[in-house]
C-alpha cells in the first residue's frame, strides 16, 4: 500500500478519535459535531454539509 506523511498523520489521528470515543460510532460523531462547532466559533467558520439541508435519522441511537 502506498502511503505518505498526510495518510499516515489521517490514520493517527482517526485512531485517536476512536480511542477517544471508546470506539462508539455514535460517540466518535457527537465528538467530531462538537469538535466542528468549536472550531466555527474560534475561527469564524461558516461550514454546511451537502445542500445545507437536515436529513431524518434512518434508526434511532441506542440509549
Amino acid at each position: 500500500m502506498i502511503t505518505t506523511h498526510l495518510l499516515e498523520e489521517k490514520e493517527k489521528t482517526q485512531k485517536k478519535l476512536a480511542k477517544e470515543a471508546q470506539y462508539d460510532v455514535w460517540k466518535y460523531m457527537e465528538n467530531t459535531h462538537k469538535s466542528v462547532f468549536e472550531a466555527q466559533k474560534k475561527y469564524g467558520l461558516t461550514l454546511k454539509y451537502g445542500n445545507g439541508g437536515s436529513l431524518e435519522p434512518l434508526f434511532k441511537q441506542p440509549a
